[in-house]
């Protein structure tokens, strides 16, 4: 056996589910049970010390316990407990053989004449009797050995089940830690974004206000990813109240944007055009006959959403 192997000792307690606590070192000891056939069958040996202790009696109050509430717990040790009971019942019934010596004075075979005839049929019926215990005996043995092979197959068969469910079991822990990683992540990112949408607000704001900006000036405005609509103010200096009629052009005079009917309020303009189609570059609005130019330059456009 290898240097690294469990002692008897360490064995006894995890047949006795006292390492239920160390739960690192039952998985090892399951795994070197299921591929080591010589330490396999060292817990079958000690499997049958625990039997045979308990039923000479020689164990503890809180080992007999654990013994019948956790020990005995599969079929297959009750099985086997079962019949070692059978095996010792049945030595304890044939230890003392019944012979000649044993009859007394008014059973005895030989009067004062002589051997009773019926002595040698006696002596042969006692013969037949040992002959037929003997046969009893070793079949009794053939079939426990049968028996016990059975329960070996039937405990090897069942450690490699359960060597299955703990790898399946290893495998749901860390498929469920691997989801709760990605529910974290997903989570980080939409706080993210959540964020940067915060940050970055919607409405862009572009005026034309007082004198500086009349005459062609230009503007600098910056658009973010979340930019949505530039929210724009004209100042309309002598403009008379009524509907005007706006248009947006790009630095090689394409109308990329128009409405019309916007009402002059207060000698201005207040009015909301998209965003989502404007590239970095330089733009400029034209209100209805007026010769001025309200121009602006885009810097950091976000592209089209599609």
């Amino acid at each position: 056996m290898k240097n690294d192997s469990p002692t008897k000792e360490t064995i006894r307690q995890y047949l006795l589910g006292r390492l239920d606590d160390q739960s690192d070192l039952e998985m090892r000891l399951s795994e070197q049970m299921l591929f080591d056939d010589e330490l396999s069958e060292m817990v079958d040996s000690i499997e049958d010390e625990i039997i045979e202790d308990y039923l000479d009696g020689a164990v503890s109050a809180s080992d007999r316990a654990t013994i019948e509430e956790y020990f005995l717990r599969p079929a297959e040790r009750r099985e086997k407990l079962q019949l070692a009971r059978l095996l010792r019942s049945h030595f304890q019934m044939t230890g003392n053989p019944v012979t000649g010596k044993n009859l007394g004075p008014s059973e005895s075979l030989v009067n004062r004449e002589g051997r009773d005839a019926r002595a040698p049929n006696l002596h042969w019926l006692f013969q037949a009797r040992t002959w037929c215990e003997l046969a009893a005996l070793v079949l009794l043995l053939a079939g426990g050995l049968i028996y016990i092979s059975r329960v070996h197959s039937q405990l090897a068969a069942s450690r490699q089940a359960q060597m299955r469910l703990a790898a399946e079991l290893v495998q749901e822990r860390a498929r469920s830690a691997r989801l709760t990683v990605e529910q974290s992540q997903s989570l980080q990112y939409l706080t993210s974004t959540k964020e940067s949408q915060e940050v970055q607000p919607s409405v862009a704001i572009l005026t034309f206000l007082g004198p500086v900006f009349r005459g062609g000036g230009t503007q600098v405005i910056d658009i973010g990813p979340w930019t949505q609509q530039i929210r724009v103010e004209l100042d309309l200096e002598g403009a008379s109240s009524g509907a005007y009629n706006l248009r947006l052009e790009n630095a090689a005079g394409r109308t990329i944007w128009s409405q019309s009917g916007v009402t002059a309020v207060s000698g201005g303009l207040r009015f909301e055009m998209p965003a989502q189609s404007l590239s970095p570059g330089t733009y400029c609005l034209k209100v209805g006959s007026r010769s001025e130019s309200y121009c602006f330059r885009v810097r950091g456009a976000k592209q089209n959403r599609r």
